[in-house]
């Protein structure tokens, strides 16, 4: 066993690799990097100082948080360039040049990086895109400028942000590029309509930003009733509708703004919800199957703006109503309407007796309901009108 393990470690020592000592350089050196900035992508020129005139390879390191460069030359003079182009130099900020001799570092120094000429498109982000007007909102452009090498834009360059107002001024700023942006907030100011916002710097844009500057709520809110037949006839409907509603600075109310019509009949109340379109909210409902009074009102908001209350009378659309006795059966009709027609098929006839209800629907005006073997004070109610059946008929 003993023998396979000295085998096995004969094997591992001859696999080994020869190691590559580099010699041990003692000479000093010192390199000299520029002083002020670099602009991204500008070709640079490193001086490198060998006072003991040292004859050998070197590299040059070039790193930045993001990227490292090793260029590989050849010392051969006391004062020497090293030239390295603009594909080194493109991350901004600060960066470090590392001489390496050897496998020793000689020397080490720190440079500073700015970002180059702003490209176009100028990315933004625009945002409330609604405001209310009057000032009661704000909106801001954020322009977050990079150049060609996605560096964030030189702190202290100037954007110039642009915006035209529904009032047709027009306002230009210069905003100065602090931690990488620059915004400009936008006021809704006192006139509903569209901003237009434009960004520009030197030779680059960015895409036309837009704020809708909305009306707010109504002033307030008349309502009136249109092609009203005051019959209770539910195939007839009537239509509730409002004036064009109009904000405090005169100027009619977004499309869309929610208007709640309510109508309402002793304790019954019904909601019907519709939206302004050129200030104007409208709503058709049908009338009722009889004879009654409702009150109707709109309402925005949650009560914050409350119309008038317009009064809707119906009297009965029922004229008369003939009944038959027959062996076992009861004939009511035809029903007659207001104007001597049928009453729409449809309309629900009730049989009361004995305290219970029977319910049938029209068809021609007519309906038929089997004969209880016992009649007492039975009715026929339709539309809200009764008629008393008897066994004289």
């Amino acid at each position: 066993m003993r023998a396979y393990l000295y085998i096995l470690f004969f094997f591992v020592l001859a696999c080994k690799p020869n190691e590559i000592v580099l010699p041990e350089v003692t000479e000093a050196f010192e390199i000299i990097v520029p002083t002020n900035y670099v602009t991204a992508g500008s070709a640079i020129s490193i001086q490198l100082i060998n006072e003991e005139n040292y004859q050998g390879d070197a590299q040059l390191i070039i790193e930045s948080p993001l990227t490292k460069h090793v260029v590989d030359f050849n010392i051969t003079d006391e004062l020497q360039d090293i030239d390295l182009d603009g594909s080194y130099i493109i991350d901004a900020g600060l960066i470090n040049a590392i001489l390496l001799v050897g496998n020793q570092i000689k020397d080490q120094k720190t440079f500073l990086i700015k970002s180059s000429d702003i490209i176009s498109p100028i990315e933004l982000f625009t945002g409330p895109m609604t405001i209310w007007v009057n000032n009661i909102q704000e909106s801001m452009v954020v322009a977050l400028p990079k150049d060609e090498y996605a560096n964030a834009g030189r702190e202290g360059d100037a954007i110039l942000f642009q915006s035209r107002h529904p009032d047709g001024n027009i306002s230009a700023h210069d905003i100065r590029i602090e931690h990488q942006l620059a915004y400009k907030k936008l006021n809704s100011e006192y006139k509903s309509g569209k901003v237009f916002i434009g960004t520009s710097e030197e030779e680059s844009g960015a895409k036309e930003q837009r704020v809708d500057v909305i009306p707010l709520w109504p002033n307030g809110m008349e309502i009136e009733v249109v092609d009203h037949i005051p019959y209770a006839d539910n195939r007839q409907f009537y239509k509730l509708t409002t004036d064009v509603l109009k904000d405090i600075n005169g100027d009619v109310v977004s499309d869309g703004t929610l208007v709640h019509f309510i109508v309402r009949h002793k304790r019954k109340s019904v909601s019907y919800n519709s939206y302004s379109i050129d200030g104007v909210a409208n709503v058709y409902i049908r009338n009722p199957s009889y004879a009654s009074r409702w009150f109707a009102k709109a309402v925005v908001g949650d009560q914050v703006i409350v119309s008038n209350t317009v009064t809707l009378d119906f009297e009965t659309n029922v004229k008369s109503i003939p009944i038959e006795l027959i062996n076992d059966a009861i004939i009511v009709g035809p029903i007659a309407s207001y104007i001597g027609q049928f009453i729409p098929d449809g309309t629900q006839v009730r049989l009361k007796n004995n305290g219970t209800s029977i319910i049938e629907e029209s068809e021609d005006g007519m309906v038929k309901f089997e004969k209880p073997q016992v009649l007492s004070q039975a009715q026929i109610i339709v539309g809200g009108v009764i008629k008393e059946i008897t066994y004289d008929q």
